[in-house]
Protein backbone atom coordinates (compact mmCIF):
# COMPACT_ATOMS: atom_id res chain seq x y z
CA UNK A 1 0.00 0.00 0.00
CA UNK A 2 2.82 2.35 0.93
CA UNK A 3 4.63 1.55 -2.34
CA UNK A 4 1.48 2.37 -4.38
CA UNK A 5 1.18 5.71 -2.59
CA UNK A 6 4.82 6.56 -3.35
CA UNK A 7 4.36 5.72 -7.03
CA UNK A 8 1.26 7.89 -7.23
CA UNK A 9 3.10 10.77 -5.58
CA UNK A 10 6.02 10.48 -8.01
CA UNK A 11 3.62 10.36 -10.95
CA UNK A 12 1.81 13.48 -9.74
CA UNK A 13 5.10 15.33 -9.30
CA UNK A 14 6.17 14.43 -12.83
CA UNK A 15 2.92 15.78 -14.26
CA UNK A 16 3.25 18.99 -12.26
CA UNK A 17 6.85 19.45 -13.39
CA UNK A 18 5.85 19.00 -17.02
CA UNK A 19 3.08 21.59 -16.72
CA UNK A 20 5.42 24.02 -14.96
CA UNK A 21 7.98 23.78 -17.75
CA UNK A 22 10.57 21.84 -15.78
CA UNK A 23 10.70 18.96 -18.25
CA UNK A 24 13.77 18.02 -20.21
CA UNK A 25 13.08 20.63 -22.90
CA UNK A 26 11.36 23.48 -21.05
CA UNK A 27 10.73 27.10 -22.00
CA UNK A 28 14.07 28.33 -20.68
CA UNK A 29 15.98 25.92 -22.90
CA UNK A 30 13.81 26.84 -25.91
CA UNK A 31 14.62 30.52 -25.39
CA UNK A 32 18.34 29.92 -25.05
CA UNK A 33 18.36 27.84 -28.23
CA UNK A 34 16.01 29.79 -30.49
CA UNK A 35 16.12 33.46 -29.43
CA UNK A 36 19.05 34.41 -31.66
CA UNK A 37 17.82 32.56 -34.75
CA UNK A 38 14.31 33.96 -34.23
CA UNK A 39 15.77 37.46 -34.27
CA UNK A 40 17.77 36.67 -37.42
CA UNK A 41 14.62 35.38 -39.10
CA UNK A 42 12.72 38.53 -38.09
CA UNK A 43 15.44 40.75 -39.57
CA UNK A 44 15.48 38.69 -42.78
CA UNK A 45 11.72 38.98 -43.20
CA UNK A 46 11.85 42.72 -42.55
CA UNK A 47 14.43 42.99 -45.34
CA UNK A 48 12.06 40.99 -47.61
CA UNK A 49 14.60 38.20 -47.92
CA UNK A 50 11.78 35.77 -48.67
CA UNK A 51 11.15 37.81 -51.85
CA UNK A 52 14.65 39.06 -52.69
CA UNK A 53 16.67 35.98 -51.72
CA UNK A 54 14.12 33.14 -51.83
CA UNK A 55 16.52 30.24 -52.31
CA UNK A 56 18.75 31.12 -49.35
CA UNK A 57 15.80 32.14 -47.20
CA UNK A 58 14.08 28.85 -48.07
CA UNK A 59 17.16 26.89 -47.02
CA UNK A 60 17.18 28.79 -43.73
CA UNK A 61 13.53 27.95 -43.13
CA UNK A 62 14.14 24.27 -43.88
CA UNK A 63 16.88 24.11 -41.24
CA UNK A 64 14.80 26.16 -38.80
CA UNK A 65 11.71 23.97 -39.15
CA UNK A 66 13.81 20.82 -38.87
CA UNK A 67 15.34 22.17 -35.65
CA UNK A 68 11.89 22.95 -34.23
CA UNK A 69 10.63 19.47 -35.07
CA UNK A 70 13.70 17.88 -33.53
CA UNK A 71 13.22 20.01 -30.42
CA UNK A 72 9.52 19.15 -30.09
CA UNK A 73 10.41 15.47 -30.45
CA UNK A 74 13.10 15.93 -27.75
CA UNK A 75 15.82 14.80 -30.12
CA UNK A 76 19.57 15.11 -29.70
CA UNK A 77 20.55 18.58 -28.50
CA UNK A 78 23.70 18.53 -30.61
CA UNK A 79 21.61 17.96 -33.76
CA UNK A 80 19.17 20.69 -32.81
CA UNK A 81 21.99 23.15 -32.17
CA UNK A 82 23.65 22.22 -35.46
CA UNK A 83 20.46 22.93 -37.42
CA UNK A 84 19.93 26.21 -35.58
CA UNK A 85 23.46 27.35 -36.39
CA UNK A 86 22.90 26.54 -40.07
CA UNK A 87 19.53 28.31 -40.09
CA UNK A 88 20.99 31.36 -38.39
CA UNK A 89 23.80 31.56 -40.92
CA UNK A 90 21.40 31.23 -43.85
CA UNK A 91 19.05 33.91 -42.50
CA UNK A 92 21.98 36.30 -42.19
CA UNK A 93 23.21 35.39 -45.66
CA UNK A 94 19.74 35.99 -47.11
CA UNK A 95 19.56 39.37 -45.39
CA UNK A 96 22.95 40.31 -46.81
CA UNK A 97 21.82 39.27 -50.30
CA UNK A 98 18.94 41.74 -50.16
CA UNK A 99 21.36 44.68 -50.12
CA UNK A 100 22.22 43.93 -53.75
CA UNK A 101 18.90 42.57 -54.98
CA UNK A 102 16.88 45.46 -53.50
CA UNK A 103 18.84 47.86 -55.71
CA UNK A 104 18.60 45.75 -58.86
CA UNK A 105 14.91 45.02 -58.31
CA UNK A 106 13.83 48.52 -57.25
CA UNK A 107 11.39 48.89 -60.17
CA UNK A 108 9.74 45.52 -59.75
CA UNK A 109 9.48 46.04 -55.98
CA UNK A 110 7.68 49.32 -56.60
CA UNK A 111 5.24 47.56 -58.94
CA UNK A 112 4.78 44.82 -56.34
CA UNK A 113 3.95 47.34 -53.61
CA UNK A 114 1.36 48.99 -55.86
CA UNK A 115 -0.21 45.60 -56.63
CA UNK A 116 -0.37 44.84 -52.91
CA UNK A 117 -2.01 48.23 -52.25
CA UNK A 118 -4.61 47.41 -54.91
CA UNK A 119 -5.27 44.07 -53.14
CA UNK A 120 -4.33 42.08 -56.23
CA UNK A 121 -4.03 38.93 -54.15
CA UNK A 122 -7.70 39.28 -53.29
CA UNK A 123 -9.27 40.47 -56.55
CA UNK A 124 -7.05 38.82 -59.19
CA UNK A 125 -5.40 35.99 -57.29
CA UNK A 126 -4.20 34.01 -60.31
CA UNK A 127 -2.49 37.04 -61.86
CA UNK A 128 -0.91 37.86 -58.51
CA UNK A 129 0.46 34.32 -58.14
CA UNK A 130 1.93 34.45 -61.67
CA UNK A 131 3.69 37.73 -60.87
CA UNK A 132 5.02 36.34 -57.58
CA UNK A 133 6.40 33.25 -59.32
CA UNK A 134 8.17 35.37 -61.93
CA UNK A 135 9.61 37.57 -59.20
CA UNK A 136 10.85 34.53 -57.30
CA UNK A 137 12.50 33.17 -60.46
CA UNK A 138 14.22 36.52 -61.04
CA UNK A 139 15.59 36.58 -57.51
CA UNK A 140 16.81 32.98 -57.77
CA UNK A 141 18.66 33.79 -61.00
CA UNK A 142 20.43 36.63 -59.21
CA UNK A 143 21.33 34.31 -56.33
CA UNK A 144 22.94 32.00 -58.89
CA UNK A 145 24.92 34.97 -60.24
CA UNK A 146 23.06 35.33 -63.55
CA UNK A 147 22.29 39.06 -63.57
CA UNK A 148 21.11 39.14 -67.19
CA UNK A 149 18.44 36.49 -66.72
CA UNK A 150 17.50 38.11 -63.42
CA UNK A 151 16.88 41.46 -65.13
CA UNK A 152 14.86 39.83 -67.90
CA UNK A 153 12.62 37.98 -65.47
CA UNK A 154 12.30 41.07 -63.26
CA UNK A 155 11.03 43.04 -66.26
CA UNK A 156 8.40 40.35 -66.90
CA UNK A 157 7.42 40.36 -63.23
CA UNK A 158 7.07 44.16 -63.32
CA UNK A 159 4.64 43.93 -66.23
CA UNK A 160 2.67 41.18 -64.48
CA UNK A 161 2.42 43.19 -61.26
CA UNK A 162 1.28 46.30 -63.16
CA UNK A 163 -1.33 44.30 -65.03
CA UNK A 164 -2.52 42.65 -61.82
CA UNK A 165 -2.70 46.05 -60.14
CA UNK A 166 -4.83 47.55 -62.91
CA UNK A 167 -7.17 44.57 -63.16
CA UNK A 168 -7.52 44.56 -59.38
CA UNK A 169 -8.49 48.23 -59.33
CA UNK A 170 -11.02 47.60 -62.09
CA UNK A 171 -12.42 44.61 -60.24
CA UNK A 172 -12.60 46.58 -57.01
CA UNK A 173 -14.54 49.49 -58.50
CA UNK A 174 -16.42 47.99 -61.43
CA UNK A 175 -17.33 44.40 -60.57
CA UNK A 176 -20.58 45.23 -58.81
CA UNK A 177 -21.76 47.59 -61.55
CA UNK A 178 -21.00 44.99 -64.23
CA UNK A 179 -22.86 42.28 -62.30
CA UNK A 180 -25.92 44.51 -62.01
CA UNK A 181 -25.81 45.28 -65.74
CA UNK A 182 -25.42 41.60 -66.58
CA UNK A 183 -28.46 40.83 -64.46
CA UNK A 184 -30.37 43.61 -66.22
CA UNK A 185 -29.41 42.20 -69.63
CA UNK A 186 -30.56 38.72 -68.61
CA UNK A 187 -33.89 40.17 -67.52
CA UNK A 188 -34.25 42.15 -70.78
CA UNK A 189 -34.49 45.38 -68.80
CA UNK A 190 -33.07 47.37 -71.72
CA UNK A 191 -36.44 47.00 -73.44
CA UNK A 192 -38.16 48.70 -70.49
CA UNK A 193 -35.52 51.32 -69.61
CA UNK A 194 -33.10 51.50 -72.55
CA UNK A 195 -31.87 55.02 -71.74
CA UNK A 196 -30.96 54.24 -68.12
CA UNK A 197 -29.18 51.01 -69.06
CA UNK A 198 -27.26 52.78 -71.84
CA UNK A 199 -26.21 55.53 -69.43
CA UNK A 200 -25.05 52.95 -66.88
CA UNK A 201 -23.00 51.05 -69.48
CA UNK A 202 -21.53 54.31 -70.70
CA UNK A 203 -20.42 55.22 -67.20
CA UNK A 204 -18.73 51.83 -66.77
CA UNK A 205 -16.84 52.33 -70.05
CA UNK A 206 -15.77 55.83 -68.99
CA UNK A 207 -14.65 54.54 -65.61
CA UNK A 208 -12.53 51.82 -67.28
CA UNK A 209 -10.96 54.41 -69.57
CA UNK A 210 -10.26 56.69 -66.63
CA UNK A 211 -8.52 53.88 -64.77
CA UNK A 212 -6.40 53.06 -67.81
CA UNK A 213 -5.31 56.67 -68.20
CA UNK A 214 -4.88 57.54 -64.54
CA UNK A 215 -4.89 54.53 -62.26
CA UNK A 216 -3.46 56.43 -59.28
CA UNK A 217 -6.23 59.00 -59.10
CA UNK A 218 -9.29 56.82 -58.80
CA UNK A 219 -11.77 59.39 -57.46
CA UNK A 220 -13.48 60.04 -60.81
CA UNK A 221 -13.52 56.35 -61.72
CA UNK A 222 -15.00 55.47 -58.34
CA UNK A 223 -17.68 58.16 -58.70
CA UNK A 224 -18.64 56.94 -62.18
CA UNK A 225 -18.74 53.32 -61.03
CA UNK A 226 -21.03 54.20 -58.13
CA UNK A 227 -23.27 56.22 -60.44
CA UNK A 228 -23.41 53.29 -62.86
CA UNK A 229 -24.44 51.00 -59.98
CA UNK A 230 -27.13 53.46 -58.91
CA UNK A 231 -28.60 53.68 -62.41
CA UNK A 232 -28.51 49.89 -62.81
CA UNK A 233 -30.41 49.55 -59.53
CA UNK A 234 -33.10 51.98 -60.68
CA UNK A 235 -34.39 49.66 -63.39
Amino acid sequence: MKMILIKKTIGTLCVLMAFQGFGLYGQELRSSLFDEVNQSMKIAKHAQADVLSPRTFGEAMDEYNAAKKEYNDEGELSEIKNKIVKANGKFKEATENTKVSAVMFSSVLSARRDAISAEAGRFVKEMWVDAEEEMKDAAKELEKGDADDAKEKAAKATNLYRKAELESIKANYLTNAKKLLEKADNNKVDKVAPKTIAESKGLVSKAEKELLENRYDTDDARRMAKEAEYKALLV
